[in-house]
């Protein structure tokens, strides 16, 4: 992210390279994956035939290669529907390998509009405030849409996934694009929060007023950043908001630093088909406590930490009351906290939310395991820890940020990289 701030025409050459014009060795399918033994392992094989999209989609990955797809995957006619469980309306907008930033600008309006069956799975990431997230978002929702979601791999560049932006974030992008003949929208939904403000839940609209001026000033947070807490410009309130607003019935929401490995079906019925009470699939990476105050305030034990919500799959609140029911109760902690103390994010108010609707019944907490979502540098401590890994999902190493130090290996890839990392000592920077 910093390299881009300080340094925008380089790291706009290589997205180009990386996302737009591909490296000839880049890959067009995961590789294959050693089986995984975790609650939610999977009795479905994996086919290593690769798709009739994938073999189309291959040409013009290649450096030199024609810019442009066939017309039928470039249109959105292929019939494939399997990403987007349920299928989609008619005329939908379908993500696009090749687009030209400016029909994509001047047709944005469709992807704003698409709607989506009740029982459709898809994927939503938050990229809000400048372009450069809308870089990774860009890269993220492109890795998915390579490898899909099925187990054969067989929905490729066929999957649902929103984005949830600002305009000026959005125009910022596109201008920054307008270099290249083509570029990549692998999106098929689009928010704007800035045309919604009004939809936005804020701190002045609950019952708590407004946030502790005082923690954020002991804090020495600045002016601006203590305006803006509670309100639609807070990037927690945006993320609570877009958490709730999904417009697919069963959703991933995941974090533009998270590196998706393989396909991840089992993930998404591992929610869809635990709905007494309804499941919500988290990982308790053990890497935050959340705090006394938390504890105190919600009656939270001290062992039921902060959940990581880097990747969370889960039931649209349109599809089972108990799911409404823990996003009001997410906001309004989240509110309760600013009212009461200084808030860094979101996740304490998570935290607590989960906490209560479990407790109670409502909710039903389905493990993650940290081992498959991978995040942090525990398993660099030891060879033990690495070799216990069989990463679906890795979050915030160098996979997506290159100026991190670290990296951590998806299931099935080769150890080596990583070993040479172990042990990874006290006190090291991890960037």
């Amino acid at each position: 992210l910093w390299h881009v701030v300080r340094n925008p025409p380089d790291a706009v050459e290589r997205h180009l390279a990386d996302h737009h014009l591909p490296k000839d060795n880049r890959p067009t399918a995961p590789p294959n994956a050693a089986s995984e033994r975790t609650i939610l392992e999977s009795a479905s094989s994996q086919n290593p035939k690769r798709s009739q999209l994938d073999a189309l989609r291959t040409p013009w990955q290649q450096r030199g290669a024609r810019k442009t797809p066939p017309a039928a995957l470039a249109s959105g006619d292929s019939d494939s529907a399997g990403g987007a469980k349920g299928g989609r309306p008619e005329g939908h907008p379908r993500p696009r390998k090749a687009i030209a930033p400016a029909e994509l600008r001047d047709g944005i309006g469709a992807w704003e509009r698409a709607k989506f069956a009740e029982d459709a799975r898809g994927y939503l990431t938050l990229a809000s405030g400048h372009a450069d997230f809308i870089v990774e978002a860009v890269t993220v929702a492109s890795r998915v849409q390579d490898i899909g979601t099925r187990e054969d791999h067989s929905d490729a560049w066929d999957v649902n996934f929103a984005i949830f932006t600002d305009t000026a974030a959005f125009e910022s992008y596109v201008a920054r694009m307008e270099r290249a003949e083509s570029m990549v929208w692998p999106f098929t939904f689009v928010y704007f929060f800035d045309k919604h403000r009004d939809e936005m839940p804020t701190i002045e609209k609950s019952s708590f007023g407004s946030p502790c001026e005082s923690c954020f000033l002991a804090r020495k947070a600045l002016p601006h950043v203590i305006k803006a807490k509670g309100s639609p410009a807070d990037k927690w309130v945006k993320k609570i908001h877009a958490f709730s607003s999904t417009p697919f019935g069963v959703s991933a929401m995941i974090d533009t630093d998270v590196y998706v490995c393989s396909s991840t079906s089992r993930h998404f019925d591992a929610v869809e088909n635990d709905v007494s009470p309804p499941g919500i699939l988290i990982t308790d990476d053990r890497q935050n406590g959340g705090g006394g105050d938390v504890e105190t305030t919600f009656d939270v034990p001290s062992f039921f930490t902060e959940r990581n919500t880097g990747i969370v799959f889960y039931l649209s609140p349109s599809r089972h009351p108990a799911m409404r029911l823990f996003f009001d109760t997410y906001r309004d902690f989240y509110f309760k906290i600013l009212s009461k103390s200084f808030a860094g994010h979101d996740q304490p108010a998570f935290r607590a939310a989960l906490h209560n609707l479990t407790a109670s019944g409502s909710l039903h907490e389905i493990r993650l395991p940290r081992n498959v979502h991978c995040r942090g540098i525990w398993p660099l401590k030891s060879m033990e820890a690495l070799k216990s890994l069989e990463c679906d999902f890795v979050h915030g190493d160098n996979h997506t940020r290159a100026r991190r130090k670290y990296h951590l290996p998806c299931k099935g890839d080769s150890l080596d990289k990583a070993a040479a990392l172990v042990p990874w000592l006290p006190g090291k920077k991890t960037e």
